[in-house]
């Protein structure tokens, strides 16, 4: 199921509400995330992350305080946070931030991104 939030001419998003997490992953440009898990292979596979929390409640994971997702507190501050990953070299420059906190959180390897994929992608990888 999908639904498109944001139809101004400022801010567009399509919002994803069901299917595989992984695949989810890799067809997004960015992720929005609450106190999931989904937000490390996120940021192992390199798609940058805006940590969403509205309810005031503290953060179960550091993602926003160890500075590498981005934080969203607000309705504007998702749609800010949005609007500054719309060029793609934003989101590298995001996701190039993410990259020491997933391999050193998410798995201990060498490339947790190509960990990922063998386990959700057997197929698609390489022996």
């Amino acid at each position: 199921m999908t639904s498109t939030s944001g139809r101004s001419s400022k801010c567009e998003a399509l919002v994803l509400t069901g299917g595989d997490p992984l695949e989810l992953v890799l067809a997004a440009d960015v992720v929005v995330s609450y106190n999931s898990t989904t937000a490390l292979d996120a940021m192992a596979l390199q798609r940058p992350v805006i940590h969403l929390n509205m309810s005031g409640s503290p953060d179960l994971f550091p993602f926003v305080d160890e500075g590498r997702a981005m934080a969203a507190k607000s309705a504007e501050e998702l749609k800010a946070a949005l609007l500054s990953l719309r060029e793609a070299r934003a989101r590298e420059e995001q996701a190039e931030r993410q990259e020491p906190y997933a391999n050193r959180t998410f798995a201990p390897c060498a490339d947790p991104a190509l960990a990922i994929l063998r386990v959700g992608f057997p197929e698609a990888i390489s022996k």
